[in-house]
């Protein structure tokens, strides 16, 4: 009998532990509902963010601070993935101390959409660094969450240049062309011309850039837009440093990134010369003489003259004085321009430029010539298009400006090399 009313005691001891147990989950259940069911702050938001940035073990605590309406289908894995490209951002700067939003004045000056909230990561340890921003978006009802939209479009940018840069450490010329072959029309660049501009981009990339991709700086990172700092670029003479940029941009219209990756143009010191065949006939920067030209040239059709200029020397006779002046010596299709002193019958001079207009035998140093298609002169010099086909040539003594001209039929009609005064 008193065993049996112990099992009984026991029994209700029991239904009264499990009785509180039940109302205390159904209480913190309730609780949770309840917080689930409100909002937090864009700047908490931002806090917690710069708490996962800061520290790997906070990601999921951050993430799942984050009231699931504030998320707006985010996933996890590309939380994580968001919060390891603002760390990569970070990385160089130190340790974020602060943020601040951006006001509406710094967003204009952005150009950024008036849906997003702007946070901006401020370091002690570098107040100068690269800026770092979060974009959070606000809805009609003025709440702001995390897009899952804004932020895949971000990650996505990323991954793309990740994959450019790729192709380009590995000097893999076929991935370059394939990245870029979307972006240009046929009218545009030919795919001769397109791999032209890969092999001197994945050339660029091997002799000319010293920066590791760890010192790369992110100075915009948006949805649609990315740009891209290389610190140390060295110079064609090997003596200096300078930046480059990348700008990618996200083509709405097409569904695709278009590059802007303009890498300096390497004149060819030969677009200074005329050739025929093999013989190198003159060269910008030398001088000549009236009888020389007529045995290398041949004799002009007619010879003119420019006006006096200041520079003078005595005349052969000892006596006369002869100012220096233009001569301009005429050929089918070619003119040679002289600065120097003469006249018609006996002259002498420097070659200061040449302007080629007709079809001859005569070519612009080995392989330019008038009727070359703009296609092949893409192909021989990539990225002049951009530079609206003209170079500049430095030589020791003085830089030469080379100018390209085309018909209707986009056929060079018109070749003009000029001393730079």
């Amino acid at each position: 009998m008193r065993r049996s009313m112990r099992k009984i005691m026991a029994l209700f001891v029991t239904a009264a532990m499990l009785s509180v147990m039940s109302s205390c989950n159904i209480i913190d259940l309730a609780d949770r509902i309840k917080e689930s069911s409100e909002t937090i702050s864009g700047a908490e938001i931002a806090r917690l963010m710069i708490d996962a940035v800061n520290n790997k073990n906070n990601v999921a605590e951050s993430y799942s601070s984050i009231p699931e309406k504030q998320r707006e289908g985010l996933s996890f894995s590309y939380f994580t993935e968001y919060i390891d490209i603002l760390r990569n951002m970070s990385k160089n700067n130190g340790t974020i101390d602060s943020f601040r939003f951006l006001t509406s004045k710094e967003m204009d000056a952005l150009d950024i959409d008036d849906g997003y909230e702007v946070v901006l990561f401020e370091y002690s340890e570098d107040p100068e660094a690269m800026p770092v921003y979060i974009y959070l978006d606000v809805n009609s009802e003025g709440v702001t969450y995390l897009s899952n939209e804004t932020i895949s479009d971000i990650i996505s940018i990323w991954n793309y240049s990740d994959h450019y840069f790729t192709m380009m450490e590995e000097q893999n010329i076929e991935g370059i062309y394939t990245l870029l072959n979307p972006i240009y029309s046929e009218e545009e660049l030919s795919d001769e011309a397109i791999y032209a501009r890969a092999s001197a981009l994945s050339d660029f990339y091997y002799t000319r850039v010293r920066s590791s991709r760890a010192d790369y700086e992110i100075s915009k990172l948006t949805p649609d837009a990315m740009t891209i700092v290389i610190p140390e670029i060295i110079s064609e003479d090997g003596e200096s440093y300078t930046e480059h940029t990348v700008e990618i941009v996200k083509n709405y219209s097409r569904d695709m990134y278009e590059i802007d990756d303009t890498i300096p143009l390497e004149t060819d010191p030969y677009l200074t010369y005329l050739v025929n065949g093999s013989t190198k006939l003159v060269h910008c920067g030398n001088s000549y003489t009236s009888t020389i030209i007529n045995n290398t040239v041949g004799k002009p059709t007619y010879i003119s003259h420019g006006l006096d200029g200041i520079d003078m020397r005595l005349a052969e006779n000892g006596e006369d004085i002869e100012y220096e002046h233009k001569i301009l010596v005429n050929y089918p299709g070619l003119i040679l321009v002289f600065e120097g002193y003469g006249n018609d019958e006996k002259w002498d001079g420097e070659l200061t430029g040449f302007r080629l207009y007709d079809t001859t035998d005569v070519t612009v140093g080995y392989n330019v010539y008038i009727g070359m298609p703009k296609s092949e002169l893409q192909s021989v010099y990539p990225f002049i298009d951009l530079y609206d086909y003209e170079l500049t040539y430095s030589a020791p003594e003085a830089d030469y400006s080379i100018v390209f001209e085309f018909d209707d039929e986009d056929c060079l009609d018109l070749i003009r090399v000029s001393k730079v005064v």
